[in-house]
């Protein structure tokens, strides 16, 4: 199983089908730091303008919800170009994505050293 997109959602803009065929494209690689038997892993994206008034011009925003195995990881950019915004989210969701994969294998480990100690006697 992959990670699913479930919504994305396009605030402040018009949600183009280039829009999110570029949100697709970029965040598909994501894909490969998901367990293969994690089911339950889904993500919802919100691409648009910001609200930040004391900005001049357009500042777009990108940002990444993922529920992955039961924790959830939020990711967000904001950049004067939504195809960068988008760009940068996904990077910032895939350092995400591997900070966590890496805490699970240390947890994992953690868990396996005890358990070994346990079976063997010692405390």
């Amino acid at each position: 199983m992959s990670i699913h997109i479930n919504t994305i959602k396009a605030t402040g803009i018009d949600l183009t089908p280039a829009i999110d065929a570029y949100v697709r494209e970029r965040l598909a690689a994501l894909d490969k730091l998901v367990a293969p038997d994690d089911t339950s892993a889904s993500m919802s994206v919100e691409v648009g303008k910001t609200t930040e008034h004391h900005h001049t011009g357009e500042i777009f925003l990108a940002e990444v919800n993922m529920i992955i195995g039961g924790t959830q990881l939020c990711a967000t950019a904001t950049h004067e170009d939504l195809y960068a915004a988008i760009d940068k989210v996904r990077d910032e969701s895939v350092r995400m994505l591997s900070e966590h994969k890496k805490k699970q294998k240390k947890n994992f480990l953690k868990g396996a050293v005890a358990f070994k100690k346990f079976l063997k006697g010692g405390r």
